[in-house]
């Protein structure tokens, strides 16, 4: 609620409490003698003797607030502050103070305390600054504080917001027109009040995100300020509620400790472990991190990076391939290829098979490959930017020898070890690559080139299997991929930040309207600049694979009649230039674009806030909460209650994260994950007194409701019965381990697991009291 009304209540409250204990006027103004104001201005104030004698006492001799409310961040005029002293001050005696003693103390309450001055020479006793005034309590702090610095970022013409019925202008000596602007728009509709203040926590599809907190002043400024637009029909505080785990216990360390076990390490903790937790909060942090090690923290690592990149589903047979045999840009794969298929015509029945024993290594290698750069960078305690940064790939014996990574492995036949490799095995098909194409059935051979590129390695940026799996087009021209890196890097999706027109004009424009026209513009200046840092890399993620070895271009594009294309080009004249940044600053590098865009990157707060979504999902289970668009709808307010918790949450972890968790390194994912557990996201257990209906709903699957994922299932029954359920170890796959969830689960009974793209569930029928029944479900609950 505003200041005004909250004072008013307090001043209400306090009567109504002192004269139930007969409480003399003394009572308040006690004690004031012995305090006073260190600055001769306002002592010599005509309010300031009897802001001394009946207000110090509970307020302070420096509106500090003792037993009552503090008054130096009060915001209301000298009027309606002269009022609310008229009407309840001082509580045992509230006609001690009218008129003229009722204004002298509140002049001087704002002089003293708020730094507002009231001149001698005002005609009308008014301060014509005084920020309690609509336009100058707009000019003054909403202005300055809240449109110039946040709202105009996109709420102006050619702004993400420029669809809104809310345009403002950008620049000094605009409040006049911002607040005719405001003030309109706050009359166009009945439900605009808690419109503004909901999306400025983030809700109501705000596509901006979250703005403010509740506890933010800027936030009860602007407040302030709608009420003041809408006078005493204003709906007053109908946004905010109490914290989130107000009153709600946590796990003991002990049990903290335990579920945390289950989850990063697949096993329950030992005796020295639970003693370590039981200590202190900073045993409890070591006994969490001390579980980070093994091989089950391996794969939780694995499995939580592919939960958001997706490359298993290059692993396998489906329709997603990674890597053709007869890739002319890879000289050992098609050559290798092309050896196999003369042997196989001249009778070597084995030669095939042993070729496609390769590729398929080389193709799980390319699939593993990004989870593998994220567990590696994570096991090693390497900062996280490393994911963006790093120079090199992961390379297991196959793609050791495709990629002539020079890398030594101790067992040649163990796919699953990944050490760091750099990837030099591709060439440019130009003018000095002889490619003999005589047998289709034989495939390419190469028998000369120009020499094996350096490669310009950017982490998970141009890893080749990220950029199979999230391939390009011609019309898309990188747009996909700079999508994945804005939603998986900098925590920001493009396609929730602007909504898309449906105007018929705009619709039909085909004057370039990505270029050209607001509507478009509006979002594709800031995702195609870093599309085009991915100007290198054509749609199957070659590095400059187009014939001649140029450019990545399509031909759709440089042989095109009209097109602009000029020789030398690496991106299309047609679009904005290579970079990143709300400045919109240009990449001039040309040949290591992405390794500059990862630069950048991580240097983007966005980053860190990346990191914590990135790996919230693995630690809670559920992903973060998505901001709640519609306000009419029944759970809109609880929803946006926990959206606004988490994202402060986030905000808070990635702080610590961008500098160290208790002194530590920066960029630590270990110490993320156990400053995620020791939250009360992951800890709330109940609460002692019952909760509203709201509330509830917040906090239903937050703490130890948290579930079960089916591999965590499987590690935990190992590890309480001694054995995983219906395991079964194939030696005919390249990762045996990972066949526990591809293959059947058998217990004596019909029920079986099933793997469908990647998606686990249990299903199957049973007879029970002579009823069939048939059943499915995802996940088991945490026990």
């Amino acid at each position: 609620m505003s200041e005004v009304r909250y004072l008013q209540n307090l001043f209400k409250f306090t009567r109504v409490l002192l004269t139930l204990i007969t409480v003399t006027l003394s009572a308040c103004g006690g004690g004031g003698g012995s305090e006073s104001s260190s600055e001769s201005r306002v002592s010599s104030h005509p309010g300031a003797s009897t802001y001394a004698a009946y207000c110090s006492g509970c307020h302070g001799s420096q509106g500090q607030g003792l037993s009552a409310s503090a008054l130096n961040d009060i915001t209301d005029s000298v009027d309606q502050l002269a009022t609310t002293i008229s009407e309840t001050m001082p509580p045992a005696d509230i006609s001690a103070c009218e008129g003229s003693c009722a204004s002298d103390v509140a002049d001087y309450i704002l002089t003293a305390f708020t730094g507002t001055d009231s001149e001698d020479g005002d005609d009308d006793g008014q301060n014509t600054d005084d920020p309690s005034d609509l336009a100058s309590f707009y000019s003054q702090i909403i202005e300055p504080e809240i449109v110039q610095t946040k709202c105009v970022l996109c709420h102006t013409n050619g702004g993400l917001a420029q669809d809104t019925n809310l345009i403002l202008s950008a620049g000094d000596n605009n409040a006049t027109h911002n607040l005719d602007v405001f003030s309109s728009f706050y009359s166009s509709d009945s439900s605009t009040h808690a419109q503004i203040l909901s999306k400025a926590r983030g809700g109501s599809a705000h596509g901006g995100g979250v703005q403010f907190t509740c506890d933010d002043n800027d936030f009860k400024n602007l407040e302030s300020f709608l009420q003041m637009l809408g006078g005493a029909a204003s709906p007053g505080d109908v946004i905010c509620s109490g914290s989130l785990f107000e009153g709600v216990s946590l796990t003991s360390s002990r049990e903290t400790l335990r579920r945390a076990a289950i989850i990063v390490a697949g096993r329950f903790p030992t005796d020295d472990e639970y003693t370590l937790a039981e200590t202190d909060d900073s045993g409890l942090r070591t006994a969490i991190k001390n579980l980070m090690v093994g091989d089950n923290f391996h794969e939780f690592l694995i499995r939580g990076s592919n939960d958001n990149l997706l490359s298993k589903a290059l692993a396998g047979d489906g329709d997603l391939k990674f890597a053709d045999r007869h890739d002319v840009h890879y000289p050992e794969l098609s050559n290798r290829s092309y050896a196999a298929n003369i042997a196989s015509q001249d009778g070597d029945e084995d030669a095939d098979g042993e070729f496609i024993s390769l590729l398929n290594g080389f193709r799980y290698a390319g699939a593993m490959a990004p989870l593998k750069l994220v567990a590696h960078i994570v096991e090693n305690d390497r900062p996280y930017t490393d994911i963006l940064t790093a120079d090199y790939t992961m390379v297991n014996p196959d793609s050791n020898i495709i990629f002539r990574s020079g890398v030594n492995f101790d067992n040649p036949e163990d796919l699953t070890t990944f050490k760091p490799g750099k990837n030099q095995g591709q060439i440019l098909e130009n003018d000095d690559t002889v490619v003999v194409r005589e047998d289709k059935a034989l495939g390419p051979q190469i028998l000369a080139h120009g020499g094996f590129i350096d490669y310009p390695h950017a982490g998970l940026l141009n890893d080749l299997a990220l950029l199979n799996r999230y391939p390009s087009t011609d019309t898309n021209r990188n747009r996909g991929r700079a999508r994945f890196a804005y939603y998986q890097y900098q925590n920001f999706d493009i396609e929730k930040s602007a909504a898309r027109t449906t105007d018929p004009d705009d619709l039909a424009d085909t004057n370039n309207p990505t270029l050209n026209n607001p509507a478009c513009t509006v979002c594709h200046t800031v995702i195609d600049p870093v599309a085009g840092a991915f100007q290198n890399y054509d749609d199957s993620g070659h590095y400059r694979g187009t014939t001649g070895g140029l450019n990545s271009l399509p031909t759709s594009y440089t042989k095109a009649q009209d097109s602009p294309y000029q020789l030398g080009d690496l991106w299309f004249r047609d679009m904005l230039e290579p970079g990143f940044g709300s400045q919109g600053e240009t990449i001039t590098e040309k040949d290591n674009t992405l390794q500059i865009l990862a630069q950048r990157m991580v240097a983007n707060e966005r980053f860190a806030q990346s990191a914590v979504s990135f790996w919230w999902p693995t630690i809670m289970t559920a992903p973060l909460e998505d901001a709640p668009e519609q306000i009419t709808d029944s759970d809109y307010h609880p929803k946006l209650t926990t959206y606004e918790a988490q994202q402060e949450t986030v905000a808070e972890l990635a702080l610590q994260f961008s500098t160290g968790f208790y002194g530590g390194s920066p960029y630590n994912v270990k110490d993320l994950l156990v400053s995620m557990m020791m939250s009360s996201w992951f800890r709330a257990e109940s609460s002692g007194a019952s909760l509203s209906s709201d509330r509830e709903s917040s906090l239903a699957s937050i703490g130890i409701g948290r579930l079960l994922t089916p591999e965590e299932l499987a590690l935990k029954t190992k590890a309480l019965a001694g054995a995983a359920w219906g395991e079964i170890i194939d030696d005919s796959r390249i990762d045996p381990r990972y066949d526990n969830l591809k293959n059947t689960f058998n217990t004596t009974a019909v029920p079986q697991f099933h793997n469908i793209d990647n998606c686990l569930f249990l299903s199957g029928s049973s007879s029970i009291g002579g009823e069939n029944k048939s059943y499915k479900f995802l996940r088991s609950k945490r026990f």
